[in-house]
């Protein structure tokens, strides 16, 4: 493989897939409740929602464990924005705050959120 193309190669797969490491401040209310207050500096899509400036989310295990929807975005004025019931996923612990986001190749078009996880967890909330 020539070095432009290895080049173009690589800059579009981190294009594709990034994790965006976002000012979060994250604390625990209880064992089965995960809350983070979150800032998208930027336009994300989450399920059909496009998200920009601050965010509360929140995960509720015991919803999860029923089949509800367990994981919640509320805007600054404590307004629900987009509620789904995630995918739990084990992933290395979380120093911070995670947000892993699909950034497609279109300038028109916003990253989509594609997992969550909370400062201090094993577990993230991938978006199905």
């Amino acid at each position: 493989m020539t070095k432009p193309i290895l080049v173009t190669a690589i800059f579009m797969v981190l294009m594709t897939t990034t994790v965006a490491l976002l000012a979060a401040t994250a604390s625990t209310d209880s064992s089965s409740n995960e809350r983070a207050t979150v800032e998208f500096p930027e336009p994300v899509r989450l399920r059909g929602v496009f998200l920009h400036g601050q965010y509360r989310v929140e995960h509720d295990e015991d919803r999860m464990a029923k089949g509800e929807d367990c994981t919640y975005i509320y805007n600054r004025k404590g307004t629900l924005v987009v509620s789904f019931h995630c995918i739990p996923v084990r992933r290395p612990k979380a120093s911070r705050f995670l947000v892993v986001v699909n950034r497609e190749l279109s300038t028109t078009s916003a990253p989509e959120i594609k997992e969550l996880q909370f400062s201090g967890s094993t577990e993230a909330h991938r978006i199905p």
